[in-house]
């Protein structure tokens, strides 16, 4: 037998892995190989193992029995203790596995989902690898809404409703920077203290619903809906204010916290299904007022009234429901809503029918318009039609101001037609801004033209909506009050905040084709 077979039968041994004949023949082994019998002592190493073996082999047999039960005992100790040690090891490695695997997949500090043909990008300061899931935010992730809304759930319990074009920036895991946008934010009692950031305001939540609106060119503000917030202006004065639900503040460059009132209707409190809209299908008609509706948050506080001598003749049967006839003799419909801001993407859609002949002046009526008059720069949105130089055919266009564009299919035929009129949202640099016309779901070439005055210094839209050259919204009278009103019916004026997708206009023209 070799050493090392020895060494193996002698750890069984000891092991106690050995049935009765077996120990035998190794206690008879070790009684005749004195070096069998050291080998034992060292796998033994156990003081009774060695008490039994210092009288030397002859005494190994009379204490046969013994030893081996003493052996068992010691193997038996031995091997719990083995048992400790590797649990312990094993408990380490497993808390060690477990800690890295909650590091791994410890819930993100915000995620998110958004609307239907929502557009948005998200860039990330941490490492490749750490890079958050593609609906979650990590500290120091920014995420720019170009259109449509989002809606955001921290790990702390709040949530939050974003309505673009925005622009955020996850700055903490309890705080959020907001340079652009219209939010809504809920905070529960156990994330008290979270803060929002504007450039120019700091909001710190004490238990509280609020909402905050941050627009370029235009004053920050803060509306409490319920509980309290500190109000901290970043500017000049710095002013600072604790507001109650019910209460409003805008800022100004001076710093200075101004009284507004709180409108709750500003801001959307549920993730809408698509971009926000406006709707007013001309269905409905009590006395002068038209009933608005849409799930952008400004519509149901849009009044919009029929302005005509005899309103109710002005009612007839359009392509879904009712339509209004403009007589081009002074009706037109007022309304007082601003309309989008900026550079803020956006659709408009209806149904129109211009009977032929209509209008001999060389300008026609806008459709629908809001913003400034001036045509030195991008600061209007006008839905009309221009006339056709060569046979004065109406041809419809878009006019931002100082940019024009139109397409070349005549219109004024006497029968219905669908038209959707596009802004794509911020171009680059000086390039021309993108627009988009399309009549009868189909999309047309366009052609363009500079306004009165000349190519603009800059090709920048903002549509005007705030201060001293700000129109509202007319539907039928163009933004100049020179240019008679609109000679044609209407039906089925739909607004969106954003560029609807080509199967949304299609559809949009199906559906009234159907009937």
């Amino acid at each position: 037998m070799k050493p090392r077979e020895y060494e193996l039968l002698l750890q069984r041994f000891v092991d106690g892995d050995l049935d009765e004949d077996a120990c035998r023949e190794v206690v008879a082994l070790i009684k005749s190989d004195p070096s069998v019998f050291e080998i034992y002592c060292e796998y033994a190493e156990i003081d009774a193992g060695m008490r039994y073996l210092t009288g030397g082999p002859a005494n190994l047999l009379e204490q046969q029995t013994a030893l081996t039960e003493q052996s068992r005992q010691t193997t038996l100790k031995r091997a719990k203790g083995v048992a400790l040690l590797a649990a312990a090891a094993a408990i380490i490695v497993l808390s060690t596995v477990l800690y890295l695997r909650l590091i791994a997949e410890a819930p993100p500090v915000l995620t998110f989902r958004s609307s239907s043909d929502t557009r948005l990008t998200i860039t990330h300061t941490v490492e490749s690898e750490e890079t958050p899931e593609p609906d979650a935010l990590a500290v120091g992730s920014r995420m720019m809404v170009k259109q449509g809304c989002v809606e955001f759930t921290f790990e702390s319990g709040v949530s939050c409703i974003v309505k673009g074009p925005a622009d955020l920036t996850l700055l903490e895991e309890n705080s959020l920077r907001l340079d652009r946008g219209s939010s809504w934010f809920h905070v529960p009692t156990k994330a008290v203290g979270f803060q929002v950031q504007t450039p120019e305001l700091e909001v710190v939540d004490l238990g509280t619903e609020f909402g905050v609106i941050s627009q370029p060119d235009e004053n920050d503000e803060v509306h409490v809906l319920k509980g309290r917030v500190a109000l901290t202006a970043l500017l000049g004065r710095k002013e600072e204010v604790i507001l109650e639900a019910g209460q409003a503040r805008t800022v100004n460059f001076v710093g200075r916290l101004s009284q507004t009132a709180v409108r709750p209707e500003a801001f959307l409190t549920e993730l809408p299904s698509s971009l926000p809209s406006i709707s007013i299908s001309f269905d409905d008609l009590v006395g002068d007022q038209l009933s608005v509706t849409g799930s952008h948050p400004d519509a149901t506080s849009i009044e919009a009234r029929l302005v005509s001598s005899t309103p109710a003749s002005c009612v007839i049967p359009g392509v879904v429901g009712n339509a209004i006839a403009f007589n081009g003799k002074g009706d037109w419909i007022q309304t007082d809503w601003p309309g989008f801001s900026g550079d803020t993407p956006r659709s408009v859609a209806f149904w129109f029918r211009i009977p032929p002949g209509a209008h001999s002046a060389s300008h026609f009526p806008a459709v629908v318009g809001w913003g400034s008059l001036e045509n030195h720069y991008n600061g209007k949105w006008k839905v009309w039609f221009t006339r056709n130089n060569d046979d004065g055919e109406l041809l419809p266009g878009i006019s931002l101001g100082a940019d024009d564009y139109f397409c070349e299919t005549p219109v004024d035929d006497g029968h219905w037609h669908h038209l959707v009129a596009i802004f794509n949202g911020p171009a680059i640099a000086d390039e021309m801004p993108e627009c988009s016309l399309y009549l009868d779901g189909t999309s047309r070439p366009l052609l363009h033209h500079f306004g009165p005055e000349g190519p603009p210094a800059s090709r920048e839209v903002q549509t005007v909506t705030s201060g001293p050259h700000a129109n509202p919204m007319a539907i039928g009278f163009g933004l100049d009050t020179k240019v008679p009103t609109l000679q044609a019916d209407l039906d089925e004026l739909q607004l969106f905040e954003g560029v609807i997708p080509e199967q949304t206009i299609l559809e949009l023209y199906e559906m009234g084709r159907a009937r």
